[in-house]
């Protein structure tokens, strides 16, 4: 299992920095830890 906290700590960073970027980032890697479990 993947430790999800972490990722969703720097998301929430991203997300407060830049609203699109982060958003496509954090579809971009939970679409990776889905395929990855």
């Amino acid at each position: 299992m993947i430790d999800f906290y972490p990722v969703l700590c720097l998301h929430q960073k991203l997300f407060n920095l830049n609203t699109n970027t982060s958003f496509e980032y954090g579809n971009i890697m939970m679409k990776k830890f889905f395929l990855y479990q």
